[in-house]
């Protein structure tokens, strides 16, 4: 009886905490993202994103973006330790910003 009770609270505990690791790994990967593209003009505002329960990314920029500012940006996202996972792209709508 005694195991089966201490089971059933572990189980309840990861149940109850789990929700929670993933919301604070969805906020700190979406605090970074901000963070990087706010560092480069215009990445911001033109860059379409969505971050998982679980911290990963999935981001879109135009697609007149160059492509070393664009390197730049998903390098220093993969290297981002708040960030477990990327997939990006560059087909967006053109924005006119990246000439």
């Amino acid at each position: 009886m005694r195991r089966t009770v201490t089971i059933l609270l572990v189980v309840t505990w990861v149940w109850l905490a789990t929700p929670t690791a993933w919301a604070d790994a969805m906020a700190e990967a979406d605090a970074a993202v901000t963070d990087i593209l706010w560092n480069h003009d215009g990445a911001a505002e033109n860059a379409s994103y969505a971050v998982d329960a679980r911290g990963n990314l999935d981001i879109t920029f135009p697609r007149d973006i160059q492509d070393d500012v664009y390197i730049d940006i998903v390098d220093q996202l993969k290297a981002y330790p708040d960030i477990n996972g990327v997939l990006a792209g560059k087909s967006g709508p053109a924005c006119g910003a990246w000439y």
